[in-house]
């Protein structure tokens, strides 16, 4: 009878919903909270896992998945490898939350630049724009954006690429070539919306 009790409290306990420590959102107010939380991740294996596990859980608190990413955001670059693979997620609003921690993380998520340009190819448009924010963060300068911007420019899609016309225009003269290279497009609101947007680029 004992060892069936306690099979069944390791199965509770393996089932039960995991919950931040207290002790790990105290540390988010330390002024060095980034350093204490990557250390404790290098120590802990499973923080890391178990903070993308509470992030995916959609019927945990509200608050409880804004810790977790506020969290996730301070560890840094070792949080970068398992947001990738959210950014894979069947659910739109997993891969949301994955690009809203690398945006927080800032050129620590450089890892995430490759993953993130195909985002901007994702079905859901939330994740699209937040994608493009987040890359604008990563990389201040833009010019990891262009390469994967200019690419899709060639979408067979036409929402696509105004959407991208639109994004290109936002990044100034650096922008210009890129863009002037959509005036080929096949078609005519396409070529308009970059005769329109060019002059603003340039004079930037």
């Amino acid at each position: 009878m004992l060892v069936i009790a306690g099979m069944a409290l390791l199965f509770f306990l393996q089932r039960a919903p995991w919950k931040i420590p207290d002790d790990l959102i105290e540390t988010l107010r330390n002024p060095n909270a980034g350093r204490l939380l990557q250390e404790r991740a290098t120590k802990d294996k499973r923080l890391i896992p178990s903070l993308i596990g509470l992030l995916k859980d959609e019927g945990r608190a509200i608050l409880e998945r804004s810790l977790a990413t506020a969290i996730l955001a301070k560890i840094g670059a070792l949080s970068v490898p398992l947001l990738i693979e959210c950014l894979e997620s069947e659910n739109p609003a997993v891969r949301l939350k994955a690009v809203m921690v690398l945006q927080q993380m800032g050129p620590e998520a450089r890892g995430a630049t490759a993953a993130l340009c195909r985002a901007l190819q994702d079905d859901s448009l939330p994740v699209q724009q937040e994608a493009f924010e987040a890359l604008t963060v990563i990389h201040p300068d833009g010019e990891a954006l262009l390469p994967a911007l200019a690419e899709l420019l060639e979408s067979p899609r036409k929402d696509v690429r105004l959407d991208t016309v639109a994004k290109l225009s936002q990044m100034g003269e650096k922008a210009t070539q890129s863009l002037l290279q959509g005036l080929n497009d096949e078609e005519p609101d396409v070529r308009e919306q970059i005769v329109s947007v060019v002059p603003a680029c340039s004079a930037n």
